[in-house]
C-alpha cells in the first residue's frame, strides 16, 4: 500500500499507486465531462504534417542515439565540431551616410561582394533603415578588398540632392547621433 503527501508529482502510469484506473482524471484516455467542447481534431495543411512528421523523427532519432550512447569518453561523431573553422573573423560594415543613391550603393555592393541585384538591394535597405549593416564577414585580405571597392565604387556617385546641409543637416545629424549613442548604452 501507498501512501501520498501530496509532494506535487502525478502517478499517472504507475499500476501500483492507483486502485481502480492508473490514471488521473486529467490524464485518462477516458471521456471525461466538458470533452466534447474541446476541438482536439485539427487539420493542419499536408506540406505541415509532412514538416511536423520528420522534424519529430529526427528529434527521436537524436534522442535516441544520445540516450543509447555506450561511450563516456567520447561523443557521437555528429555532435563534434569541424575540425578546421574557416576564419571569417572580419567584417566590413556598411554604414548610411545619406549622400548615395539607392543605385550607387547597389552597384557597388554587387561589385564589392559578388552578391545579386536583389541581395544588394536588400542590404541597401537594411542600410537604408537600420543606419548600418554586415555585408560581408570573411577574412581580413577580402574584407579590407570589398571596403576599397565600395569606397572606389562610391566615390564618384555622389548625390548632391541628399545632401542636408544648413539647420536641417546639423540637426538630422543630431538626431542619428543621439539615436546611436543611446543604442549603444
Amino acid at each position: 500500500m501507498h501512501s501520498s503527501y501530496g509532494t506535487g508529482y502525478c502517478d499517472c502510469g504507475d499500476v501500483q499507486a492507483w486502485s481502480k484506473d492508473y490514471a488521473c482524471k486529467l490524464h485518462t484516455a477516458e471521456p471525461q465531462p466538458g470533452d466534447e467542447e474541446l476541438n482536439l481534431s485539427v487539420n493542419l495543411p499536408e506540406e505541415i504534417s509532412t514538416r511536423i512528421y520528420n522534424v519529430t523523427g529526427i528529434v527521436l532519432k537524436y534522442a535516441v542515439t544520445l540516450i543509447c550512447w555506450q561511450d563516456d569518453e567520447n561523443l557521437p561523431s555528429f555532435l563534434h565540431e569541424p575540425s578546421k573553422k574557416p576564419d571569417y573573423n572580419y567584417k566590413t560594415m556598411l554604414f548610411n551616410d545619406e549622400t548615395h543613391t539607392y543605385d550607387a550603393v547597389i552597384n557597388a555592393l554587387e561589385v564589392a561582394i559578388g552578391c545579386t541585384s536583389q541581395q544588394a538591394m536588400h542590404l541597401a535597405t537594411i542600410v537604408d533603415r537600420e543606419g548600418r549593416s554586415v555585408v560581408l564577414s570573411n577574412t581580413q585580405t577580402l574584407c579590407a578588398t570589398a571596403k576599397k571597392t565600395i569606397q572606389h565604387r562610391t566615390r564618384r556617385d555622389l548625390s548632391r540632392r541628399t545632401d542636408k546641409t544648413g539647420p536641417l543637416g546639423k540637426m538630422h545629424f543630431l538626431m542619428n547621433y543621439i539615436n546611436w549613442s543611446s543604442f549603444r548604452s
